[in-house]
């Protein structure tokens, strides 16, 4: 009786872990408004629960229009609309909806002034390297703060980012590139800049190992004037501070690394409405109470590698040499 009782207990339990298991999801994420979860996929979908903005939920599966979400063991849907901040469970298996994914970099040969809509340009020189997100038949297509620039392709040369499964050690895995020019940052936009390259060099050549994790806070922080950092403008209740800029950095950064499946242990927006220079809910501030970090899950060593040139911030992600 006792055998057939320990062995009730062990398929309970095992079943109980598979249940959990499946509750858990494809991503977690966050409502952005308040809605009604849906018992069907439809406007018209009865209604079994409210969610507070700001609730934390599991998505099964995403949609275009519509997620199915569990939130307190409830299952329902969701506009796809109403969910923001996903982070995802199997980077393997699912990308994170709403990234802007890259295919690989241009590096610039002739001179060229790349601009959006509310942002004044940065003139690319000869050398610089961007990410690319698409080509037309005649242009490259950069994503640029919120929108898209276009670079004639006879004014660049191009490499593709390699598929981590077939790369080989040095292959270029990720990239991404954020803007900046003289006027970002305003009157101390020259400090901004000084504190993006300190912190730039603070991480340049990073190598993760299989398994292993990368702090932003680690290699880079505190965001003091004892650790060479100048005053600029940041996202705080009086607009500045020590290191204000780095965390254009570290959002660069976190967006490279969402090209992989790199496993993000700790990640926070800025603010609802998030900054200037990357889609809302793609930043990632660092700082006293934030820090980017993540697990390198690929079966061999990366390393990071930035760029900081005329304006265009570049962080690529390389397997790494087999040596390091």
């Amino acid at each position: 009786m006792k055998r057939i009782t320990t062995l009730f207990l062990i398929v309970v339990l095992g079943l109980s872990a598979f249940s959990a298991q499946g509750m858990e999801g494809r991503y977690h994420a966050e409502a952005t408004v308040d809605f009604h979860l849906r018992e069907s996929p439809k406007e018209s979908g009865k209604r079994i629960a409210l969610i507070n903005e700001g609730s934390k939920v599991n998505v099964t599966e995403h949609g275009d229009d519509w997620s199915k979400i569990i939130i307190n063991q409830r299952a329902g849907y969701a506009k796809s609309d109403w969910l923001s901040k996903f982070v995802a469970l199997d980077p393997f298996a699912d990308p994170v909806p709403g990234h802007q994914r890259q295919i690989g970099v241009a590096k610039i040969i002739t001179p060229a002034l790349a601009s959006v809509a509310g942002y004044s340009g940065t003139v690319l020189g000869p050398g610089d390297i961007v990410a690319v997100g698409r080509f037309t038949s005649e242009h490259a297509l950069i994503n640029m703060m919120r929108e898209v620039t276009r670079l004639p392709k006879d004014t660049l040369s191009y490499e593709a980012f390699v598929p981590w499964q077939s790369a080989l050690p040095g292959d270029l895995l990720s990239g991404f590139t954020t803007f900046l020019n003289e006027e970002t940052g305003g009157r101390l936009a020259a400090n901004r800049a000084f504190n993006i390259e300190l912190a730039a060099r603070r991480i340049q050549a990073a190598t993760l190992q299989h398994q292993e994790s990368f702090s932003f806070n680690r290699l880079c922080g505190p965001y003091k004037k004892s650790n060479g950092y100048l005053m600029a403008p940041n996202i705080s209740s009086d607009g500045k501070g020590y290191g204000g800029g780095v965390c254009q950095l570290s959002t660069t950064l976190y967006n490279a690394a969402l090209g992989l499946p790199l496993k993000i242990d700790k990640w926070k927006v800025h603010r609802e409405r998030g900054v200037a220079y990357i889609p809302q809910y793609f930043d990632a501030a660092v700082g006293s109470y934030s820090d980017l970090a993540f697990t390198n899950l690929l079966p061999y060593a990366i390393s990071l590698e930035v760029l900081t040139q005329n304006g265009a911030l570049t962080v690529l992600i390389r397997r790494a040499d087999e040596m390091s």
